[in-house]
């Protein structure tokens, strides 16, 4: 099967499993610990050092990282995520959603290089219309680099940063 088709697969299994009903308790407001990190370009990256579970009373996200950042390999073999055809870096990512209301996530890289926006696939589980509790998703980064990423619910929002990189 294609890698491209079997993460599709695997990100709908993901998002199924979590519409039943599983739930996180309501992360707490945290202070952000940041810690730079020099790309080869000179730009100092200040990623989100990660906990296990990062956010506030709307919303909240895993963030599953060691050093604040995701390496991507282009052979094909190990990494969090995988590498689309057009050479964009995809990984699943969760977040959780402790109000009612829309979810949106965006992003944009922060270090000089341009760059599309980030593009997000959020899986919408129509048993659970209000959509409170685990929320998957899929996070598209158009290139590696330093990238602040930002999921809003409503009025609130929570925002971390974080180091993309190929090997």
């Amino acid at each position: 099967m294609h890698a491209y088709y079997r993460n599709l697969a695997s990100f709908v299994l993901l998002a199924t499993l979590m519409g039943c009903g599983i739930t996180a308790a309501p992360a707490q407001e945290t202070t952000e610990p940041v810690h730079e990190t020099r790309l080869s370009t000179g730009f100092d990256c200040p990623v989100s050092l990660p906990g296990s579970v990062r956010g506030n009373d709307a919303l909240g996200v895993q963030q599953p990282l060691s050093d604040g950042k995701i390496v991507f390999s282009t052979g094909g073999h190990g990494g969090p995520g995988f590498i689309e055809p057009d050479g964009s870096l995809a990984m699943k990512w969760m977040w959780y959603r402790h109000i009612p209301g829309e979810f949106t996530i965006e992003g944009r890289r922060l270090d000089s290089i341009k760059a599309r926006p980030l593009d997000a696939l959020i899986s919408i589980d129509t048993a659970n219309p209000e959509g409170l509790g685990a929320q998957p998703t899929m996070l598209i980064f158009p290139s590696d680099g330093c990238w602040e990423v930002t999921g809003r619910l409503g009025d609130e929002s929570l925002t971390f940063v974080m180091l993309v990189e190929t090997v």
